[in-house]
């Protein structure tokens, strides 16, 4: 049986085959994200450094058999997270799983490391299908997996309930085949090379937004770039202004979680917005407009 590679290289993240030499990096990595875990991770209730060391055994015992395909998620060398690819949706399917360390999250790094590992699973010979499969409270995953491209497929009761405090025990199915994902692929390859949509080096440096109903003011500033175009983060906080293919100028949290959004609609241009946007949180919404001239912001 074909394998995947064991090392996976992408934009700001690299993927490495699960080897006992991980053990000290990923143990405490479990242990720094355990508030992050323990909602949605039925292990991470219990863990402890001969746990971690046979999920490690059983990794390479599976990788040999085809079972699954695990990987470091590692970031300017340091273990930040894991991905899987596991063969347990019948013929032609593959399932991904993923978490990251809760200090990387809100960077699209989980995306960046999923969008590789999908399309080295497509690679693979006979694998038509890949899905992912989550908890409808953890909202984070679906998140991803919207910015991945994947469709919503079925939701459906989990036959053992609840196995963690945060689940409702209703599973979330999405789904991309691999025509899909060849077709996204390409568009996004095609947007990226349009003179119109490429990240120039006079792009937007920052911007204010400014709450209708009392003023309130939080300052974006440039910080790198997201899918061909420039990205940019809350002064105050982990929020960012960003472009993706599936919601176009957006802001969102960490994950992906998107908090706030154009009202007139669906933006695609080379930079955000200068309008009216909408956030929401929770159970509330409020009304902002992007300014472009650089403000003080304040919590």
């Amino acid at each position: 049986m074909e394998s995947p590679a064991e090392s996976i290289g992408s934009d700001q993240v690299d993927l490495h085959r699960w080897r006992t030499s991980h053990l000290d990096a990923l143990d405490r990595a479990i242990h720094e994200s355990l508030d992050h875990l323990v909602p949605w991770m039925p292990w991470a209730s219990d863990p402890g450094r001969r746990q971690t060391a046979d999920f490690l055994t059983g990794m390479r015992q599976k990788w040999e058999t085809g079972e699954a395909y695990g990987y470091a998620i590692t970031s300017d060398a340091e273990l930040i997270g894991t991905c899987v690819l596991m063969r347990r949706i019948g013929e032609g399917g593959l399932e991904i799983g993923y978490w990251l360390h809760p200090a990387w999250t809100g960077r699209g790094l989980v995306t960046m490391a999923c969008t590789a590992l999908v399309a080295q699973a497509f690679r693979l010979p006979g694998i038509d299908r890949i899905e992912i499969h989550h908890d409808a409270a953890n909202q984070a995953s679906g998140a991803v997996a919207r910015r991945l491209g994947f469709t919503e497929v079925e939701r459906v009761r989990a036959p053992e309930g609840p196995l963690t405090p945060g689940e409702s025990g209703i599973d979330v199915i999405w789904r991309t085949t691999a025509e899909q994902w060849r077709t996204r692929q390409a568009a996004e390859t095609a947007a990226r090379r349009s003179p119109g949509n490429a990240v120039s080096m006079n792009a937007l440096e920052s911007f204010t937004f400014v709450r209708h109903i009392d003023g309130l003011r939080h300052g974006f500033e440039r910080d790198g770039e997201r899918n061909g175009r420039p990205a940019y983060r809350r002064t105050d906080g982990n929020v960012w202004c960003v472009w993706s293919e599936p919601d176009g100028w957006h802001c969102e949290i960490a994950d992906g979680l998107v908090t706030a959004h154009p009202v007139d609609g669906r933006a695609d241009g080379p930079e955000p917005p200068a309008t009216v946007w909408l956030s929401s949180k929770n159970d509330r919404s409020y009304l902002y407009d992007l300014r472009t001239l650089p403000g003080p912001s304040r919590a």
